[in-house]
């Protein structure tokens, strides 16, 4: 799932922006509408740096232990990180965790 946070309130994210960090890269910022365009995407560009960002959330998903339901290592991915596909975890991980913080 693709996942944002404001607070304590986990919301869906619904249109995401990803930029390629590295100047010379020959791929373009882009926008996609599914998670699983933009795994695709990571997927075919191994250990390639991007951030993402959300442009558009969904739904509120409350939950009490939110630290504990999502992470990379259930195949979440949280916006305002910089993100990369790992193939030897065949993972989407988070170089940075900008503003993600946990509380509660």
């Amino acid at each position: 799932m693709s996942i944002t946070y404001f607070a304590d309130d986990l919301y869906e994210v619904t249109l995401a922006f990803l930029n390629p960090l590295d100047p010379n890269s020959q791929d373009k910022a882009r926008y996609f509408s599914l998670s699983e365009q933009f795994i695709v995407y990571l997927k075919n560009r191994p250990n390639q740096r991007f951030s993402l960002l959300e442009k558009r959330t969904g739904e509120i998903i409350t939950l009490e232990s939110a630290k504990d339901a999502y992470g990379s290592e259930y195949g979440d991915v949280f916006y305002g990180d910089e993100v990369y596909y790992d193939p030897i975890k065949d993972q989407i991980l988070h170089a940075t965790e900008i503003h993600r913080v946990w509380s509660g």
